[in-house]
């Protein structure tokens, strides 16, 4: 099979490359979508779908080397846009997701996470080793306090992403992660909560936060992953979030805000 064809990778397009190129990264994630385009084609579509592509999912030989004809490459064709939305698949059929990357709502997913986490995990503590919680609210006491929760929570994220392939605030914001390579092991969960701690959270400390956060977002932007989904090779998927779902977001903040006000409040007296 001869031809320039262009591929869809997180949401940028590659290409002129050629067909065994193509089949070669279909081979290596063949349970993924692959969105093609080349000459003749109106818009983009799932190799699985191609007539061209058909054999790649019937059966897995060894990839071939990738190779250009040098003949192609005189004239470059211009494909159309890139669809903005997307289907994502992994082991699982997946809903309806976007191809945008929506940091903010990985952010704030997230510092739910951890406000929820280090609520129940200081009530809990507080009822059956009082002596543990920091008393008068003294900073440096609170800060130690807070890292060492923010640490035990690295795990606590790997069960929930074992289970159940989300958390409550990326359940609350239609986030999903998905594992390239198959199910997803509380190890390997751990250990990219692990990364996200170090690389994204500059290990709690405030002023190395803001450096680690920065840098982690404009890694997103221009690569389309975080290092640590590239490395290990995960995949975000984002559902799409109507009113009803926003009005639940702003519900949960409110609740879990409230909450954590009126303790402090009580415990202030």
């Amino acid at each position: 099979m001869s031809g320039e064809w262009y591929y869809a990778e997180n949401g940028s397009r590659v290409g002129p490359i050629s067909f065994d190129d193509v089949a070669g990264r279909i081979r290596n994630a063949v349970e993924k979508a692959h969105l093609v385009w080349t000459q003749g084609m109106e818009k983009w579509s799932d190799a699985r779908e191609l007539p061209a592509f058909a054999e790649l999912f019937r059966s897995l030989p060894p990839p071939l080397p990738s190779y250009v004809d040098p003949s192609h490459q005189a004239a470059r064709l211009v494909p159309p846009q890139l669809p903005q939305q997307g289907v994502l698949a992994g082991a699982a059929s997946q809903a309806r997701t976007s191809a945008l990357l929506h940091p903010w709502r990985r952010y704030f997913a997230r510092q739910f996470d951890i406000v929820l986490f280090v609520f129940c995990a200081s009530f809990a503590i507080g009822i059956l080793f009082p002596t543990l919680v920091p008393e008068g609210h003294s900073g440096g006491s609170d800060q130690v306090f807070g890292l060492l929760l923010l640490i035990a929570y690295i795990p606590i994220e790997g069960f929930l992403l074992n289970a159940f392939g989300t958390t409550f605030g990326k359940a609350l914001y239609g986030i999903k992660v998905i594992k390239n390579d198959g199910a997803i092991a509380w190890r390997a969960a751990t250990l990219r909560s692990f990364y996200v701690w170090l690389r994204g959270l500059g290990v709690g400390i405030p002023i190395v936060t803001l450096f680690t956060l920065v840098n982690a977002y404009n890694k997103l932007k221009a690569n389309g992953a975080t290092t640590w989904d590239s490395q290990l090779g995960w995949t975000i998927t984002h559902s799409e979030i109507g009113a009803a779902r926003w009005l639940g977001v702003a519900a949960s903040w409110i609740a879990i805000v409230g909450v954590w006000v009126v303790l402090i409040s009580l415990g202030s007296r």
